[in-house]
């Protein structure tokens, strides 16, 4: 596509990072975090060093229907909700958001959880339900929709709950919470190492993209087993 595009409007002739314009104060300095865990139980299915037979069953297992992973991620936005932090779950599949849902009601949060796809997005009403988070009356937002051409300034917190490799993808993603907004200091992104087969490298790959811009700090925690 990059390709289609040079040939029918010429060559890029100007480049901004988000770096410069986190420097010139036009997006907000993001604190970013890896999260390694274990799971002996789901590693031994598929080891890092071996290739699945089947990625789809390897991504449902892993991700999808992993119940440790979903907890995690559960509890990794209570924290931030608990910090009063507008926090944005992204997944990619209606059954994965539906499973972390299923996470907090077993935690007993007294926060508001909305999750929100494209089944329910008229049900709901999208700009209503975008409206209340921004407000803050809802504390954490589920979504398979909030992707590119979505600007929600007010976003403090982005957990990348659904993994992948796209380096476009990835930059949009932290990007939801970079937009400045009052009394913002930080942006903050959360993403998991995941220790299977395939996961792993992609994990790797998104860290090494968000590497490259000076103004990101990244770092790695391990979750307490």
């Amino acid at each position: 596509l990059d390709i289609l595009l040079e040939a029918s409007f010429g060559p890029i002739i100007y480049r901004k990072s988000s770096s410069e314009l986190i420097k010139e104060g036009y997006l907000t300095k993001p604190k970013i975090t890896f999260i390694t865990y274990k799971d002996d139980n789901l590693t031994r299915l598929y080891p890092i060093e071996a290739k699945p037979k089947n990625y789809t069953t390897l991504y449902k297992d892993c991700i999808v229907e992993n119940e440790q992973y979903n907890k995690m991620i559960a509890q990794t936005a209570l924290i931030n909700a608990q910090l009063e932090r507008r926090t944005l779950i992204s997944v990619r599949q209606i059954n994965h958001g539906t499973n972390i849902l299923n996470e907090f009601k077993k935690l007993g949060s007294n926060f508001n959880i909305v999750f929100l796809h494209g089944k329910n997005k008229e049900k709901l009403g999208m700009e209503e339900t975008l409206t209340r988070f921004i407000d803050k009356k809802i504390h954490v937002l589920v979504s398979t929709l909030l992707g590119e051409g979505n600007d929600i300034p007010a976003i403090d917190t982005v957990i990348n709950a659904d993994g992948g490799k796209s380096e476009i993808k990835q930059i949009q993603l932290v990007g939801r919470a970079l937009r400045n907004y009052k009394n913002k200091k930080f942006a903050y992104y959360y993403d998991y190492v995941h220790p299977y087969s395939f996961l792993y490298g992609h994990s790797i790959a998104r860290a090494e993209v968000l590497k490259l811009e000076p103004e990101f700090d990244l770092d790695v925690m391990e979750w307490p087993q």
